[in-house]
């Protein structure tokens, strides 16, 4: 089953750390594509997709670039992972037949949560392992997935920052796998657990 990690650009690829670096230094902090990623950053994503083996969603406000410009961007820069798509900017048809409205908050349906569940509905399963790497609170209808959300980095350093990830995603795996290993769907999380 094919995995994937939705991925925010501004506060995780693009740190304040390196960008207050770079002009410290007095270097330029972007290139025509946007400022410049975190080498640290990007290679600590690269091990989280060398672990994982996922694909790469973007979540991010960069995705009104377009994918080709992203993709492009992805190339040019070399960063890792195979990025294969952007999330949808409003909530998409299957989203919106399949929720149950009366019980979503209306300010939740103008999030990125929404649009990553619209993502797995048009494209996938709302079964498929994915993580969620942004620096914000991500609310998802699917509520029993945010503990598997990684916000913040409040680890002392990078190292600690992907142990951090690689345990979330392996707990995902786990649950997914107790949960198929007894014919429950494997995206009711809380239920491996009971």
């Amino acid at each position: 089953m094919d995995k994937y990690i939705f991925l925010d650009f501004d506060g995780v690829l693009n740190t304040g750390l390196y960008q207050n670096l770079l002009v410290s230094q007095g270097k330029p902090r972007g290139d025509e594509m946007g400022v410049f990623f975190d080498p640290e950053a990007v290679k600590q994503l690269g091990r989280i997709v060398d672990t994982t083996h996922a694909y790469i969603v973007i979540e991010s406000s960069w995705k009104y670039l377009g994918l080709k410009a992203l993709r492009e961007m992805w190339a040019t820069r070399q960063l890792p992972g195979r990025l294969i798509a952007i999330t949808p900017s409003t909530t998409s048809d299957n989203w919106l037949l399949t929720a149950d409205l009366n019980n979503i908050d209306l300010e939740m349906m103008l999030c990125k949560g929404i649009e990553i569940e619209s993502w797995l509905l048009d494209n996938a399963s709302t079964e498929a392992p994915y993580i969620i790497v942004d620096d914000e609170y991500i609310p998802t209808a699917i509520a029993q997935l945010y503990e598997l959300v990684v916000m913040r980095n409040y680890a002392k350093n990078w190292l600690w920052f992907f142990t951090i990830i690689i345990s979330k995603v392996s707990a995902l795996a786990v649950s997914q796998h107790f949960n198929k290993n007894n014919n429950r769907p494997i995206g009711w999380i809380k239920y491996a657990l009971a």
